[in-house]
């Protein structure tokens, strides 16, 4: 049997962590809002600065850190984020701190990105909620005014936590 690491992962034999569905829709939820497209742009801009300045070419950098070129192209392309734990490698190999490569605003931008999540899920609650109102919780007909699968509502429903409420 897996030990549970977390509520969201579950240690592997090998070492590693499985991400439970939840925990992998909670990322893409995040990584798909404007804050953290801006994030992830401000490290691409102060990475390729901070390897720049000290005249580190990006094979070099790759050497150090144990990494492939491709990888740090696309984290100065700002296509994704390294970890925290690449971060930390990366300006240790570039002697910088890690604060020059992280905008000191972070903790801003994770509640921002937090709070914008909060919004399309109360956003989604509310027009899933509407439509289940509409049509008298008849899921399939909300679903077909929404125009989205049966599932596909049904799942929503049981995510948002939606309860039809008893009447007395």
């Amino acid at each position: 049997m897996h030990e549970v690491m977390h509520v969201l992962e579950t240690k592997q034999p090998n070492g590693g962590f499985w991400r439970s569905g939840r925990a992998k829709r909670v990322d893409r939820e995040i990584r798909s809002t404007p804050e953290w497209t801006a994030l992830r742009h401000v490290v691409a801009a102060n990475l390729q600065r901070e390897r720049e300045a000290r005249n580190i070419s990006v094979d070099e950098l790759a050497a150090s850190i144990g990494g492939c070129r491709e990888k740090i192209f696309s984290w100065e392309r700002g296509e994704c984020l390294p970890s925290l734990p690449t971060l930390l490698a990366v300006s240790l190999a570039l002697g910088c701190s890690l604060g020059s490569l992280v905008p000191s605003e972070i903790r801003g931008v994770h509640v921002m990105v937090r709070s914008g999540v909060e919004r399309r899920r109360s956003e989604m609650r509310a027009s899933v909620a509407a439509a289940l109102a509409q049509t008298g919780w008849n899921v399939t007909a909300a679903a077909k005014l929404m125009g989205v699968q049966r599932s596909t509502l049904s799942h929503r429903i049981g995510r948002l936590g939606l309860r039809r409420k008893r009447s007395s």
